[in-house]
């Protein structure tokens, strides 16, 4: 993505309309929606440094997934070329991003058989 060094977000989504910044198995150019999964290890990298460069790049979504907190924060781009405050999901709460307005998930789905954390 312009401004960015190479990422490789946990997950990538281009729509079929957006197709042509596809190019030799790569992504060249701005996805519609980027994932990242947290780890202690990113925490920080994928919640300040990869959200500064994802909105000056021009990403319209940007999705955190917490394992740890079993949520999921979504960002959406702003006119000002900013994200603003993420709508947090939890449990049962139904996630639907705009790019995909017909698809819809309860987040704790995302973490059916995943280790309990809190222990």
């Amino acid at each position: 993505m312009p401004g960015c060094d190479p990422v490789q977000p946990d997950f990538g989504l281009v729509r079929a309309t957006n197709s042509g910044i596809i190019r030799d198995r790569r992504i060249r150019g701005i996805p519609d929606l980027l994932a990242e999964i947290l780890s202690p290890s990113n925490r920080a990298y994928d919640e300040r440094v990869k959200l500064e460069a994802y909105a000056r790049a021009g990403l319209p979504e940007y999705a955190i997934i917490d394992p740890g907190a079993r949520a999921l924060q979504h960002y959406r781009l702003a006119p000002a070329g900013r994200y603003g405050n993420p709508r947090v999901y939890e449990g049962d709460d139904l996630v639907r991003f705009d790019c995909l307005p017909m698809i819809e998930f309860r987040v704790g789905d995302l973490f059916v058989g995943a280790p309990d954390t809190t222990l």
